[in-house]
């Protein structure tokens, strides 16, 4: 082979190299990334789908812990809830909901809310009121 040719092809590798090497790093950075986003749409999916089947039932507010939240409409609450089922004995359960903050007054000690019961967990305690969402207990609890 001449000089040019080996030059030439020397070139293209280079750049084949160096566009493979850029591809590979962008899906390494942008996968994990992806990943998280799908892994949060699908629990809020499964989230909606248990709530939706869930049983309708009244809780007496035992203690409520409110965290900060990034979000301005919104507050982050752990409750000790006092459930009371349609049939069977009353139990005591933790849950995390997302609170809208005018509705915040209405979580008060001994205040009864109404909620819904996973039909496989009993521990999973949904809210079934429009200001308050169930949050995963994997929350990051950002402060007191």
């Amino acid at each position: 082979m001449d000089p040019e040719t080996i030059i030439a092809l020397t070139t293209v590798g280079t750049i084949l190299f160096t566009v493979c090497a850029s591809l590979c790093i962008t899906v390494a950075a942008v996968a994990p990334i992806v990943l998280i986003f799908w892994w949060i749409f699908r629990r809020g999916k499964e989230i909606r789908q248990k709530s939706a089947q869930a049983t309708p039932a009244k809780a007496t507010i035992v203690s409520a812990q409110s965290f900060s939240s990034e979000n301005t409409s919104r507050l982050n609450v752990e409750l000790v809830l006092e459930v009371a089922p349609p049939f069977g004995p009353v139990y005591r359960a933790t849950t995390n909901w997302a609170v809208d903050y005018l509705a915040a007054p209405q979580l008060q000690i001994g205040q009864t809310v109404p909620v819904r019961i996973d039909a496989t967990n009993k521990a999973l305690i949904f809210p079934d009121v429009p200001w308050a969402n169930y949050t995963d207990s994997r929350i990051i609890r950002l402060g007191s």
